[in-house]
């Protein structure tokens, strides 16, 4: 009688993709990062976190269809508007190409047209080599970095925050208010200051005004006056016009607005004290 072996195909078909599945589980590294398509892909579960580089490469990269690359490649204004998105594309390239965006910057800076440099890297790095010199809020806001319209006003040159100086006037506010001239506004002669002051900034209805130069000269001196009754707790709007003489060198000033202080007692004294421009 013949035997009938057909039975025999699936078992063989099975036993051959097990073996294979085997072969492929002892010969290949399962917990690990594969590199698929320029990217570091989990396998398994590996110990160690995904290398920084090895895999692809940054010249076959395009980056053409990424909108905030687009404009990091156009140069200009563009990519100083959006210097965030910018920043955030070159540290990506800069660590695949070197491993750690610092190093890239650092190396940019000294040398700009650096082969490993990519254009978007570049950028950022000139960006960051104009910072290096900032040192204040307007230079912050001259060399085109980005402003926070908060108040006071803040500018960002990369990783370092420029606050505007405002002098004390957030601090006084319950105290006194200024509504002209406002901080860091040009001024020129004759000036004239007007605000609302508690009574208790007052005696016999004025307190004293100085003007100063950068160097904090005086340069100008005058009395502001209540334009109301000042015998209250509440707020009295005052007037007081002061004229000066342009300083020499600066152009920087502060106008200081000082409570009346009969008693010539120091814990009774208090003023306001904002920056001031002067025109040319």
């Amino acid at each position: 009688m013949k035997k009938n072996y057909l039975w025999l195909g699936p078992i063989i078909v099975l036993a051959l993709a097990l073996a294979i599945i085997i072969f492929l589980r002892l010969t290949s590294p399962e917990d690990t990062w594969l590199c698929q398509d320029g990217q570091w892909v989990k396998h398994g579960q590996p110990t160690e976190a995904a290398p920084a580089t090895g895999c692809g490469d940054i010249a076959d990269r395009d980056l053409t269809n990424d909108d905030s690359a687009e404009r990091c490649l156009n140069g200009g204004g563009d990519w100083l508007a959006d210097y965030q998105e910018c920043e955030n594309i070159s540290r990506d390239l800069c660590e695949e190409l070197d491993g750690r965006f610092n190093d890239c910057a650092s190396a940019c800076r000294h040398n700009p047209e650096a082969e490993f440099c990519t254009m978007q890297c570049v950028a950022i790095c000139q960006l960051s080599s104009t910072n290096t010199n900032i040192n204040s809020f307007a230079a912050c806001v001259q060399a085109g970095n980005p402003v926070q319209e908060s108040y006071p006003r803040q500018c960002q040159a990369g990783n370092q925050t420029f606050i505007e100086n405002i002098g004390n006037e957030l601090d006084k506010s319950d105290l006194i208010r200024l509504d002209s001239p406002r901080p860091n506004q040009m001024i020129n002669s004759p000036l004239t200051i007007t605000g609302q002051a508690r009574g208790s900034w007052f005696f016999e209805a004025s307190f004293p005004v100085i003007l100063t130069d950068w160097d904090g000269k005086i340069i100008a001196q005058t009395i502001a006056t209540a334009q109301g009754d000042w015998m209250t707790e509440d707020f009295v709007p005052f007037s007081a016009t002061v004229e000066f003489d342009r300083p020499a060198a600066g152009q920087n000033g502060s106008l200081i607005l000082q409570k009346d202080n009969p008693s010539g007692l120091s814990e009774y004294d208090d003023a306001l004290e904002v920056p001031v421009l002067f025109a040319e």
